[in-house]
């Protein structure tokens, strides 16, 4: 007890030396001053609250190649009113492809308007968004969403690669043409609608001149010039030079390069529409004789 009697009565020096032991600061205070400081950063932050926006880049995992209900599950849902707690003034979306992305835009989140296609390195702006739900056909399209306006950067990209859609001389252009008529082929397989032709290839049994004619549609020529759906064409002369043959034996080679054809599939189907078209007076042969081996080197475009 008598140690305890001490440590009430002992009283701490007064003073500043060194060594002199210093009454603690209430503790209260030190509280109050950082509640203040919080109370300021919280003031100086609270207006970036407002500056959240809606901002979404991703790819289709699931195709859903047909047009669904507008209440179906299978639908991908930007949900932007629940993220953000308001609608979207604006609201542009980018498909950066492959394929065709459609999109329905609500503004209230019942109504639902028909879908909207957007084609491969191109965008829309919806206004006045609560929702977006969207689907493809193609697994792995790419797509932004943003309320800020983007650059294609993706499109851009994906302009510098370079695709070869080749022809089977066992499958393609194997009947006979007689001149200046032609035989149509729709080759399958493109990553989109939209290329850019750069340049042909060509190996032909035959020293004959060819017109590779390209179209928008599986319709090809007609007689209705507002049906019709020419694109351009390349001359293909197997019978002059460049043509080459290895040792003098075999088929004809050629390559055209330094094109520049604007080719969009109107049918939206992803395929190459093309014909062979016969300008020599020899008739092109069916059949092995006739064998003509095509590849066109085409670059993906906005």
């Amino acid at each position: 007890m008598e140690g305890a009697g001490l440590r009430n009565n002992f009283e701490l020096p007064t003073g500043k030396g060194k060594g002199v032991p210093q009454p603690p600061e209430k503790k209260e205070s030190v509280d109050l001053q950082i509640l203040a400081q919080l109370n300021k950063i919280s003031e100086i932050l609270a207006p970036t609250q407002n500056l959240q926006f809606y901002q979404v880049s991703d790819h289709i995992k699931v195709a859903q190649p047909t047009v669904l209900d507008a209440n179906s599950n299978l639908y991908v849902r930007e949900q932007v009113f629940e993220r953000l707690g308001r609608n979207a003034p604006f609201l542009y979306c980018y498909n950066d492809g492959p394929g065709t992305w459609f999109v329905r835009a609500s503004s209230d989140g019942n109504n639902f308007p028909e879908e909207y296609p957007i084609k491969q390195g191109e965008s829309n702006t919806f206004t006045n968004v609560y929702e977006l739900r969207h689907r493809t056909p193609t697994e792995g399209l790419n797509y932004r969403i943003s309320e800020h306006e983007l650059k294609q950067q993706t499109a851009v990209n994906a302009a510098e690669k370079i695709e070869i859609v080749s022809t089977d001389d066992t499958v393609h252009f194997t009947g006979a043409i007689v001149q200046f008529d032609q035989e149509k082929e729709n080759l399958k397989g493109l990553s989109g609608n939209r290329f850019t032709i750069r340049g042909v290839n060509i190996q032909s049994v035959q020293p004959l001149k060819f017109n590779l004619i390209f179209w928008s549609t599986s319709g090809f020529n007609n007689t209705d010039l507002n049906v019709d759906s020419f694109i351009d064409f390349v001359t293909l002369d197997m019978s002059a030079s460049p043509t080459f043959r290895i040792n003098s034996a075999g088929q004809y080679y050629l390559n055209v390069g330094n094109l520049e054809i604007l080719y969009e599939d109107l049918d939206v189907t992803r395929q190459l529409h093309i014909s062979l078209q016969d300008l020599s007076a020899a008739p092109k042969n069916a059949g092995a004789t006739g064998e003509v081996q095509i590849d066109i080197k085409m670059s993906p475009r906005l």
